[in-house]
């Protein structure tokens, strides 16, 4: 494949996405920092300076990630969250044989009883493969915004990505760097109105290197062709769904 057939192929991955769209038209900066790192990450052509640029915009797609994310206050609790803890801790024993173990405070009262599962629960709502490709069904979340960021045609192409990368040691550093932001979001809770767009080119990195495996088949005319006809038909509902077009 040619460099410019290449650049085409992973402009339509980045722009065939309703996700890109949302995060140009609320920040347009944003846009332009996710989509030349996007591109950066992919393309094989070296140059100059190209990691110092590529970690530049990483650290501004996080710096942007922390400044738009409504920071979750773990320290206080709602209503039902103390009606629930409440009784959670009355079910604890107050003795074991006869001694005084404060299980109850332990495991319900002490501030980091409800720290840790509320970043955990942060974490297993980045890693859910749903929400980017289904809009977070069938466990959408209620004080989220879910939005379908990429057509669900992405979903073999973005498996196969993982077991090329998971096989090639280089790929997988290089994919343990763009999934770090996951331990920020994880820290600073999920209410973005433009959803955990800093892991948007570890996306686009992965579901490129699964386009890469198509562009080694036999037949790889017809099967992109079918590939990239779905995705738009695919895309244009997306669009359409958001209100793009």
């Amino acid at each position: 494949m040619t460099n410019f057939k290449s650049l085409l192929i992973i402009l339509f991955l980045i722009f065939s996405n309703f996700w890109i769209y949302k995060i140009f038209r609320n920040n347009f900066l944003i846009g332009l920092i996710i989509v030349t790192l996007s591109i950066l990450l992919v393309s094989v052509k070296s140059f100059k300076y190209k990691r110092i640029i590529i970690l530049g915009l990483f650290l501004s797609s996080l710096f942007f990630q922390y400044q738009t994310t409504k920071i979750n206050n773990f320290s206080t609790l709602t209503a039902d969250q103390i009606r629930i803890q409440e009784v959670r801790f009355k079910q604890y024993p107050a003795e074991i044989l006869g001694i005084n173990f404060p299980l109850g405070y332990w495991f319900e009262m002490k501030h980091e009883s409800y720290i840790i599962p509320g970043i955990s629960k942060n974490l297993y709502e980045n890693l859910d493969i749903n929400q980017y490709f289904f809009g977070g069904h069938p466990r959408q979340r209620v004080e989220v915004e879910e939005f379908e960021k990429f057509p669900y045609s992405f979903i073999p192409l973005f498996i196969l990505g993982l077991l090329v990368i998971f096989s090639k040691k280089k790929l997988a550093l290089k994919l343990l760097f763009l999934s770090s932001p996951l331990v920020l979001i994880a820290l600073i809770g999920n209410k973005n109105l433009l959803g955990p767009f800093s892991l948007f080119p570890m996306f686009i990195f992965i579901i490129w290197q699964g386009f890469s495996v198509l562009c080694n088949l036999k037949k790889r005319k017809w099967i992109i062709s079918l590939f990239i006809i779905l995705s738009f038909l695919v895309s244009v509902q997306q669009f359409i769904y958001g209100g793009i077009i």
